[in-house]
C-alpha cells in the first residue's frame, strides 16, 4: 500500500467526484449472463433395497409384538417401548407408511388413519424429483418448469435382472434409458403429454417405477457414458453445451466383475473400484457426475466409495467441508484384478472384506458426494446438484463469472460467484491459490465461502451502525423499524438469514456474490516509503509495529459482497474475522431474506463498489516531528450500484429516510465509508471512522459511488 497524506487523498477524490454525474449508467448486468442450456441425465437406482425406508433393513417394535405384525408401529431405532429388533424382508410387506412427507417414525405396514404417506426410499426419491422438476412450485409439472429451470433433462433407471447388463445397450435391459435428454419434464415424471400432478403415473416414467433386484451401479454409469457420448455426437451445440450425470443410489454395486449380487462378497473391493473407475470415465469424457447416496445408516465403505466416485466424477458438495487425502486412491485400469484382502467388523454387520491397498471403501474421504439420510436431505441434495448444474453453465459476456483477481505475496485471490435463477441470493466465493516458482497458478488453498459455511451463525462478528454507534447485528440490538418490517418475527428472520442460520436461510450458504468489489489485502505497511520530512521516522516505527505477513495470522483480505456486508477474511486460513453492514442497507435486507426457493425476489446489490486502503498520517502540525501513533491504515469503500435507492438519507447517520438522488429533504450522502484497519483482525468501537458527507454546496453534484479513492 502506498502511503499518502490525507488532505491530498481527499482532494484528488473530491475532484473526481465532482466530475461524476447522477443517474445509473449501467444496464441490468443480469442481461450480460449468457448460457447454453445444460444437459443432465438422472440415473436412478431401482434395486430392491429402495423398497425399505431410509433407515433400511433393521427396525424395532415393542418387546411383546411380533415382527410380522400388520398393525403395530415400527421404529428406526431401539427406544422406550420398542426395543425388539426386526430385520425387514425387502420383498415382504414393509412398514413404510408414515404421517407425512417428512417420513419420521413410526411406520406401519398398511396405510391407515394418520399414516398414509409411502416412505420407501423410492417413493421419497420420486417426490424429491417431482419437487426439482416442479421448478415454479405450482404443484404441477409443465413446460413452464422447463423454461424456468433451464436444464434439458433425461432419465435412466438401473436394477439387476439376473445379469450384470454390461452389453452397452442403453435402450434395452434393466439398465435402460427411459426418456432421452430434451424430453418433456411431464414425460419424464409421469409420461404425461403436457402436465403431471404428484400422483400422476403411466409407463414409462419415474413415478411408474418399482424396485427389485440387485445394484449394477458401475454398469449403469458405463451405459450412461455411452448414451451421453451418442447424444453429444448428435448435438449441434456440443462445443458449448455442458453435460452432466446425477447418479442416485442407496447402496454399493454388487454385480461388477462377476459379482453375485450380495454385499458381503470377499472380493467386494472390485466393485467399489469399478464404481469409482466408471465415475472417472464419465468425467474424463467431459460429463461431470454428481453422486447422491441415500440411506441411514450407510456403512463407511459405501460412504467412502461414493465420495471417491464424486471426486473422480469431477463434482463437489459445497455444503460439506472436504476432508481426506485425495491422492490416496488411484482408479486402476483393471479394476477386476484380484488383490490381497483382510477383513474386520467395525459397523456391526458381520465380517467386511477389503483390499489391503487402494480400496476406496477403506480410504476416508468426505465432502464430495451428497449423502442424504432422510427425505428433506434427499430433496435438498437433488436441488443443490441441479442448482450447481444450472449455475456452472453461466458465462459472462465480458470475461467470466470470475469477477475479480488480487495478487499479494506469492498468492492469487480470485473472487467469483454463481448466479441463481429466481433467487435473490447468489453464492459468492473468494479463493486463494499459490503462485508456483515458475509463475503458474498452483492449487487452491481455501475458499472463504466454504470456510464461512463451516462457521456457526452465532459465532460471527457482524457489525452495523445505528444512531451513529457501532453495534452487533443481532436480534437484541436491531429493531424491526430499522429493518423496515412490521413484526419482530420478520426482523428475527432477516437477521438470522444474513447471519446464516437454517432456518430461515434455505440455501445453507453465507457469503453473497462478490461482483464489482475488488478484494484488497491489508498487509505490512510499505517498506519502500520513507518520510523524508519526519526526523522521528515515525512511519518506520509504525511499520515495525504492524507486521502483517500471512503466516502471522494478522493479514486480512477485505471484499464487498451483495449480501449487504463488507467482509474481512484472514489470509492464513480464509476465516471471516468480521463483517460490516452499512446503515443505509439495513432497510434493504428484507428484499433478499427468504425461507423458500424458488422465490419472486430479485437479485440485489449492496457493497458493490471499489475498495482502497492506504497508510495515512492523521496527525497535526507541519509533519517535521511525527508520532507513530498518528499513522493509521485506513480502508475506504464505495457502495457502487448498491447505493441505488438508499444513496441519500434524511438522517445524518444514514439509518433512515432514503432517496436515490439528492434533495433538500435528503441531504446526507451514504455512498462511502472509512474503516480503521490498523489492527485488521478486529472490529472494535474505533474501527468505523466516517461516512462521506459534503456541504450543501457540493453535495448536489455527487453522483453514484463508483470512484476509487
Amino acid at each position: 500500500m502506498k502511503s499518502q497524506i490525507m488532505k491530498s487523498f481527499f482532494g484528488i477524490f473530491l475532484g473526481i467526484l465532482l466530475l461524476v454525474g447522477g443517474g445509473n449508467a449501467f444496464a441490468q448486468e443480469e442481461a450480460l449472463f449468457t448460457s447454453v442450456a445444460p444437459d443432465a441425465l438422472v440415473v436412478l437406482d431401482l434395486s430392491g433395497s429402495m423398497r425399505w425406508t431410509p433407515n433400511g433393513e433393521r427396525m424395532y417394535v415393542a418387546s411383546t409384538t411380533s415382527c410380522d405384525s400388520t398393525t403395530a408401529p415400527f421404529y428406526n431405532n431401539s427406544g422406550t417401548g420398542h426395543t425388539k429388533a426386526c430385520d425387514i424382508d425387502a420383498y415382504g410387506t414393509i412398514p413404510k407408511y408414515a404421517a407425512d412427507g417428512s417420513c419420521t417414525e413410526p411406520f406401519f405396514r398398511q396405510s391407515g388413519t394418520g399414516h398414509t404417506v409411502d416412505c420407501s426410499r423410492l417413493a421419497i426419491a420420486k417426490r424429491a424429483l417431482f419437487d426439482v422438476l416442479d421448478d415454479n412450485n405450482s404443484n404441477t409439472v409443465t413446460s413452464a418448469d422447463e423454461t424456468s429451470l433451464g436444464i434439458r433433462i433425461g432419465y435412466m433407471r438401473y436394477y439387476d435382472c439376473s445379469s450384470d447388463d454390461t452389453g452397452g445397450d442403453y435402450n434395452g435391459g434393466c439398465n435402460r434409458l427411459r426418456w432421452g435428454i430434451s424430453s418433456k419434464y411431464s414425460r419424464i415424471f409421469c409420461n404425461g403429454s403436457t402436465s403431471c400432478s404428484p400422483t400422476s403415473s403411466s409407463d414409462p416414467s419415474v413415478n411408474y417405477e418399482s424396485a427389485s433386484g440387485g445394484t449394477p451401479l458401475a454398469s449403469a454409469m458405463n451405459e450412461a457414458r455411452l448414451y451421453l457420448d451418442a447424444h453429444k455426437a448428435a448435438d449441434s451445440a456440443r462445443d458449448c453445451r455442458q453435460k452432466f450425470a446425477i447418479v442416485v443410489t442407496d447402496g454399493s454395486d454388487t454385480y461388477a466383475c462377476g459379482g453375485s449380487g450380495s454385499e458381503d462378497q470377499t472380493d467386494q473391493y472390485k466393485r467399489r473400484m469399478a464404481t469409482v473407475a466408471r465415475a472417472k470415465a464419465l468425467a474424463d469424457a467431459g460429463y461431470r457426475t454428481f453422486v447422491v447416496g441415500f440411506g441411514n445408516p450407510m456403512p463407511h465403505w459405501s460412504r467412502n466409495t461414493l465420495n471417491w466416485a464424486a471426486y473422480f466424477g469431477g463434482t463437489d458438495n459445497p455444503l460439506v467441508i472436504n476432508s481426506g487425502d485425495t491422492s490416496a486412491h488411484t482408479p486402476p485400469s483393471n479394476f477386476c484384478a484380484t488383490l490381497t484382502t483382510n477383513h474386520h467388523n467395525i459397523d456391526g454387520d458381520g465380517d467386511h472384506y477389503f483390499a489391503t491397498a487402494n480400496d476406496p471403501g477403506e480410504l476416508p474421504l468426505s465432502g464430495y458426494a451428497f449423502l442424504a439420510s432422510n427425505a428433506a436431505e434427499l430433496t435438498g441434495a437433488l436441488r443443490q446438484a441441479i442448482d450447481m448444474i444450472r449455475e456452472s453453465t453461466y458465462s459472462f459476456s465480458l470475461s467470466s463469472v470470475s469477477s475479480q483477481r488480487t495478487q499479494d505475496e506469492n498468492f492469487l485471490y480470485e473472487a467469483s460467484f454463481q448466479p441463481r435463477n429466481r433467487d435473490p441470493f447468489w453464492f459468492g466465493h473468494l479463493r486463494k491459490y499459490a503462485i508456483n516458482g515458475d509463475g503458474t497458478i498452483g492449487n487452491e488453498l481455501w475458499d472463504a465461502g466454504t470456510v464461512l459455511q463451516g462457521a456457526s451463525a452465532g459465532s460471527r462478528s457482524i457489525k452495523t451502525l445505528i444512531g451513529g454507534s457501532l453495534t452487533d447485528f443481532t436480534t437484541s440490538n436491531v429493531t424491526k423499524e430499522i429493518l423496515g418490517v412490521a413484526t419482530d418475527t420478520e426482523r428475527d428472520k432477516i437477521i438470522e438469514f444474513f447471519r446464516g442460520s437454517n432456518p430461515p436461510n434455505p440455501d445453507f450458504w453465507k457469503l453473497g456474490d462478490i461482483f464489482r468489489s475488488n478484494p484488497v489485502t491489508i498487509g505490512t505497511p510499505s517498506a519502500y516509503f520513507t518520510d523524508v520530512r519526519d526526523a522521528n521516522d515515525a512511519f518506520g516505527t509504525f511499520r515495525t509495529a504492524h507486521q502483517r505477513p500471512s503466516t502471522s495470522g494478522n493479514r486480512v483480505i477485505v471484499a464487498g459482497a451483495n449480501d449487504g456486508q463488507i467482509h474481512g477474511f484472514r489470509t492464513s486460513d480464509g476465516a471471516e474475522v468480521w463483517s460490516f453492514i452499512p446503515p443505509n442497507f439495513l432497510s434493504k435486507l428484507k428484499n433478499v431474506a427468504h425461507d423458500v426457493h424458488p422465490t419472486g425476489l430479485s437479485h440485489q446489490y449492496f457493497v458493490d463498489g471499489p475498495i482502497s486502503a492506504s497508510d495515512v498520517w492523521l496527525g497535526v502540525g507541519n509533519g517535521l516531528s511525527k508520532s507513530s501513533s498518528d499513522w493509521k491504515t485506513v480502508l475506504i469503500f464505495g457502495e457502487g450500484r448498491g447505493g441505488g435507492s438508499v444513496l441519500w438519507s434524511s438522517a445524518p447517520n444514514c439509518d433512515s429516510g432514503f432517496n436515490a438522488t439528492y434533495d433538500l429533504a435528503f441531504p446526507y450522502f451514504c455512498g462511502y465509508y472509512a474503516l480503521d484497519m490498523t489492527n485488521p483482525t478486529s472490529f472494535g468501537p474505533s474501527t468505523f471512522k466516517w461516512h462521506l458527507n459534503l456541504s450543501v454546496v457540493n453535495a448536489p453534484y455527487l453522483g453514484e459511488p463508483w470512484s476509487k479513492m
